[in-house]
């Protein structure tokens, strides 16, 4: 479980003991708990909504990956990046100003 060891487990929770004291470690394990309840609960909010993100401007999703990319017939092949930034400035609102905002600085060094 991330790379923690039995034994570092120990020194973590002796150190707890230590500094947080006897009386106060229940009430700090449970207020650990709901944390962890709480950042595990946005965690799945964020990737919920980055995955309906994804589905509404149609780039397709790690998961959809069926084939090895040497299986894949030519036809197959992700499109243009140019087509993929139109699909992400129509999205958002925010990328449309930050991609104006881009091309007239293009523009801007050019002339």
């Amino acid at each position: 479980m991330f790379g923690v060891g039995f034994l570092e487990i120990c020194v973590i929770a002796l150190f707890a003991l230590i500094f947080i004291g006897p009386q106060k470690l229940p009430d700090f394990m449970r207020q650990l708990g709901q944390f962890m309840v709480q950042a595990r609960r946005m965690s799945n909010e964020v990737k919920s909504s980055i995955e309906a993100a994804l589905q509404e401007t149609d780039i397709p999703s790690s998961k959809k990956e069926d084939k090895p990319i040497a299986q894949k017939p030519l036809t197959d092949t992700p499109a243009p990046a140019e087509s993929s930034l139109a699909a992400v400035v129509k999205a958002s609102p925010l990328a449309k100003e930050a991609h104006a905002f881009d091309k007239a600085m293009q523009h801007l060094e050019e002339g």
